[in-house]
């Protein structure tokens, strides 16, 4: 076999700086790689027509797959690995360690399963990958960011929580809720104190006065086992007066609908990809 592999040997060039790497699978390994691709995903496309968080799971399992890849040694370590294989979360063992164990879970492994495959798919023919994550991080604003504001719709308002109240001004953007304070150190830049989607974007009218707005953002959850979502954001927002009230409102509303305008084109194109 290895004869046989030597005669079809694949070049790797990882980086112009670094000497190339061999890889000395054959036409026949690298077909049966791409088979293996093409049947993750179709288990995809059964759990994308089920499930109405398909895309939520799959981008939170795409960023926790990056913050914690599986690294075989620390699995070689571990005891649990030698237990029977179980599938109850009651055995405290981690998800990736044990079987899936509702329909739920049956998805997240099969996201898991695709993306690993896929990524022995990409490397394998050098292929840079460029269609994940669907969101990507440089296209957002992050906390600490300084914007420049010059070009942007503000509106000042109060945020009131539990303990406190601060002074901020609400960014008009079509994709992000944000929060900025003036940088005094820098005419015209702002310092972004607390951003988000706008899909998880709730806005209330407040009843007793006319200027406040109630202002509530949850964090999808996709495991069946957390029975409580806690808001990442719960406060009353006061404007200068009721007219830069509604407009906030208004500009939040649209954010919104554009925002799920712009994923359900999303949610079309993935479809043509995983139906």
């Amino acid at each position: 076999a290895l004869s046989i592999a030597r005669n079809n040997k694949i070049k790797l060039k990882i980086d112009e700086n670094e000497e190339e790497k061999i890889s000395y699978l054959s036409d026949h390994h690298l077909a049966r790689i791409e088979q293996v691709h093409e049947q993750s995903t179709q288990e995809l496309r059964r759990h994308y027509r089920q499930l109405d968080t398909f895309l939520d799971m799959f981008e939170d399992e795409y960023r926790q797959m990056q913050l914690n890849p599986i690294r075989l040694e620390y699995l070689l370590k571990d005891a649990c690995m030698l237990y029977p294989p179980t599938a109850t979360p009651l055995s405290r063992v981690e998800f990736i360690k044990r079987l899936p164990s509702n329909e739920m879970e049956r998805a997240r492994r099969s996201i898991r399963v695709f993306f690993l495959i896929r990524t022995l798919s990409l490397e394998l023919r050098s292929i840079t990958e460029t269609e994940l994550p669907l969101i990507q991080a440089d296209s957002v604003v992050k906390e600490t960011d300084k914007l420049d504001l010059s070009n942007s719709d503000l509106i000042a308002c109060t945020v009131h929580m539990k303990d406190k109240k601060e002074r901020r001004f609400l960014v008009t953007d079509p994709m992000q809720f944000i929060l900025i304070e003036p940088d005094i150190k820098r005419l015209g830049w702002g310092i972004v104190k607390f951003c988000d989607l706008m899909q998880d974007v709730k806005v209330a009218n407040d009843k007793e006065d006319t200027r406040s707005l109630h202002i509530t953002i949850h964090k999808p959850i996709n495991n069946t086992y957390v029975k409580s979502n806690p808001p990442i954001l719960n406060a009353k927002f006061t404007f200068d007066d009721h007219i830069r009230c509604m407009t906030a409102k208004q500009n939040l509303t649209k954010g919104r609908q554009r925002y799920l305008i712009l994923y359900f084109l999303f949610k079309i194109q993935m479809r043509f990809y995983f139906v």
